[in-house]
């Protein structure tokens, strides 16, 4: 009897989805969600680094040990994202990214009540596998649920929830600080709207691909088997070992912890790439030794498709990412950590003083958005970088001002870069994920997500090792000047990062066509490396 009455509840929730998913709205419906939960994602990490110092005091705990709060989650999102880009083009981005935002809101209420800092970090960690689920499967969802002709429309859609909620977090974060609630005022308000998302998203959203075309079960469980699990563990361990020994190198390059921790990092990482693209050679080889390849290693879906990683302008596309993000970090860091420590404003006021950011980033977008027909993406993410570097450029005028510093210097650099950025971000999103083949849109814009986190972990490393201990520094009565001499510093590394990216946008990027609808070509695509080893297993058999 019970059971029949589950079978009857299922069976109305499926009508109720059937009906929502094939309705006028859903398309606006499922951008609306791809929308917020990206924001929320980026809001919650934003509104931390304004709450670093209340978590410290409630903790009891040290400033660099409550930086954690960060770490932890930067940690997992830069492993795990990749990974599960691939994992959501195998059961479905829409099925990943409805689960990933349910596990979010629930780690959000954890994160809330914990009593002590040990497992705040673990849930902090945790909640950073469940965001590497939920952001790349939101940006693979746009070129599949969108007609191609406004896909570049909502991508600077879903870009301006990027823009605004960086400088609008750390606003944020601020007024939760200067509140009773502190710093669990944030995770009450992500654990609130995710739950709203992830309801609305189980209507609209869960498994929303079968509009188009619905696999058959045995075929989804066939391929999360063939998942190429030695790759992702490889990839997986190289990444978070890179982050984090860019975050120790944040304290110290001289610690065995951080060079041996990032020389390992490295050499895994690009071990994974000798993997996957000599994988065909490595099958082989391990078939001319005696073991049976046939069960496993031949029927391995690589976590980055070779086609895809040699897609036009897919490498230089994903170095822009690491480069537009360290570009724009370092620009918000150096703002508002020398309105706090040299000008000693409050976290509060330090980030109103990021509006212009906000404002300007998201005009860039509106502009991407209704304009989007008047440039070629090329065009617009080699733009995008020079907008970017010319306010760098005036960042870098720090020294030669002492009053006045938001009006003569950071109101018009934080305009140009927040621009500049706002427009590279949706073409390079049409490039990097709307480029590549429906099947793999995930993990490209996964391995994007990758680079364009390993960019800011970068950032952050080299603007601590630059200024130093800054708790040490307050104390100092040269303090002021110290960390005007500081953030000058980095502001070269702006510069440099901003040039650098201008380069390999202008030079590197080339004019994208149509992608070739033929199925032929996706299916060749998707089985390429099943292909390239029947051949050479045909081909070891005609020598025998």
């Amino acid at each position: 009897m019970a059971f029949n009455k589950v079978t009857l509840l299922l069976k109305w929730f499926g009508d109720i989805r059937n009906k929502c998913q094939k309705s006028r709205y859903q398309l606006n419906v499922n951008v609306g969600l791809i929308f917020l939960g990206c924001t929320f994602d980026l809001l919650n990490v934003a509104s931390m680094i304004s709450l670093i110092d209340d978590l410290a005091k409630t903790y009891n705990i040290s400033y660099t040990t409550a930086s954690w709060s960060l770490t932890s989650y930067a940690v997992t999102f830069a492993g795990f994202i990749a990974c599960m880009g691939r994992l959501g083009d195998i059961v479905g981005n829409s099925v990943l990214f409805t689960i990933s935002c349910s596990l979010f809101a629930i780690l959000s209420l954890l994160c809330a009540v914990m009593p002590n800092f040990p497992a705040f970090a673990v849930f902090r960690a945790i909640q950073g596998i469940c965001a590497a689920g939920l952001v790349p499967c939101a940006y693979a969802l746009i070129p599949i649920l969108a007609p191609k002709e406004k896909v570049q429309t909502y991508f600077s859609i879903v870009s301006c929830g990027f823009s605004s909620t960086i400088g609008l977090g750390l606003i944020i974060g601020g007024a939760f600080a200067a509140t009773k609630i502190g710093y669990r005022g944030i995770f009450y308000l992500t654990f609130a709207v995710m739950s709203v998302i992830s309801i609305v998203a189980f209507f609209f959203t869960y498994d929303v691909e079968r509009l188009n075309k619905k696999p058959e079960k045995d075929q989804v469980q066939t391929s999360v088997k063939s998942l190429d699990f030695i790759g992702s563990l490889i990839f997986v361990a190289g990444s978070i070992l890179i982050v984090v020994g860019l975050t120790e190198g944040g304290e110290s390059w001289n610690r065995p912890v951080t060079y041996v921790t990032l020389i390992i990092g490295i050499i895994l990482f690009f071990g994974f790439f000798v993997w996957n693209c000599t994988y065909a050679k490595i099958v082989r080889g391990i078939r001319c030794v005696g073991i049976d390849t046939s069960k496993y290693f031949e029927k391995v879906q690589l976590l980055i498709p070779v086609d895809v990683l040699f897609m036009k302008n897919f490498i230089p596309i994903v170095l822009a990412f690491a480069l537009n993000n360290a570009c724009l970090f370092s620009c918000l860091y150096i703002i508002d950590q020398y309105s706090q420590y040299a000008e000693r404003d409050s976290p509060l006021l330090a980030g109103v003083k990021l509006v212009p950011l906000i404002i300007c980033m998201v005009i860039g977008n509106a502009l991407c958005a209704f304009e989007s027909t008047k440039l070629k993406p090329r065009v617009g993410v080699a733009l995008g970088f020079f907008l970017a570097l010319a306010g760098s450029v005036i960042l870098i005028q720090l020294h030669l001002v002492k009053e006045d510093v938001f009006w003569k210097i950071f109101f018009s650099s934080q305009a140009l870069v927040g621009f500049g950025v706002a427009i590279f971000y949706p073409y390079a999103l049409q490039i990097a994920v709307g480029g590549a083949p429906d099947q793999s849109k995930g993990i490209a814009s996964g391995v994007a997500q990758t680079f364009g986190q390993l960019g800011i972990e970068i950032t952050f490393s080299v603007m601590a090792s630059v200024l130093g201990n800054i708790n040490e520094m307050k104390g100092r009565t040269d303090a002021v000047q110290k960390f005007r001499t500081g953030f000058q510093n980095c502001s070269y590394f702006t510069v440099a990062v901003g040039a650098l990216g201008f380069l390999v946008t202008a030079i590197c990027i080339r004019d994208i066509h149509p992608p070739n609808d033929d199925n032929s070509d996706l299916e060749s695509s998707i089985h390429r490396t099943k292909i390239e080893i029947d051949q050479e297993k045909s081909g070891s058999e005609g020598e025998a």
